[in-house]
């Protein structure tokens, strides 16, 4: 009899971890079946266990419920987006709040990726915390290509310079020599 071995989502062999903070163990559960076919899933019930858990753990993606009791969504982010450690972590807001306009501005405004609002699809819900995954990996790619391009250019400025200084001791060179030369007639 064959073992069945999930498929889960990676690049360059890195599985994706996704960390979910709701406050609801019903949601929490429904969340982590549906994810965790394709990702490595931890769930918290708090920003505060989260916080702790970010400690020992740097996910791929938080996917952050608004409403939770002693800190909220909004502060939550604030605290995630003002730390070195985890303000480059993508944060997508999960919420039973009906659609408002200035509270979504909000999250946006405080560095929340989007928004997915409960009830949800369950496809629709995968695909949307795909995307986002894929994205960030993309935006930590072209990063990292730029420090490459930035690292190279600095070494390419080096190796000009070098050249450069090369180029006026061949100079100096020459005209010791044509001197010499000159100097040498003239003795002779």
């Amino acid at each position: 009899m064959k073992l069945k071995r999930k498929r889960r989502a990676k690049v360059e062999n890195k599985l994706y971890t996704v960390l979910i903070a709701d406050d609801s163990l019903t949601t929490l559960k429904i969340c982590k079946n549906i994810l965790s076919e394709s990702y490595v899933v931890h769930t918290v019930q708090s920003a505060e266990k989260m916080f702790e858990l970010l400690g020992r753990l740097s996910p791929d993606l938080i996917l952050l419920d608004i409403e939770m009791p002693t800190t909220d969504g909004y502060a939550a982010i604030k605290k995630l987006k003002s730390s070195v450690a985890t303000s480059k972590i993508p944060v997508v807001f999960f919420t039973a709040q009906s659609t408002n306009n200035g509270s979504e501005l909000e999250g946006l405004e405080l560095g929340a990726e989007d928004y997915i609002f409960k009830p949800f699809s369950p496809a629709l819900f995968k695909q949307r915390i795909g995307n986002h995954i894929k994205w960030a990996h993309e935006r930590e790619q072209r990063t990292r290509f730029g420090e490459l391009l930035a690292e190279q250019a600095a070494e390419l400025a080096e190796l000009s310079a070098l050249v450069q200084s090369d180029d006026k001791a061949a100079s100096i060179t020459r005209s010791l020599t044509e001197r010499t030369v000159l100097i040498r007639d003239e003795l002779n």
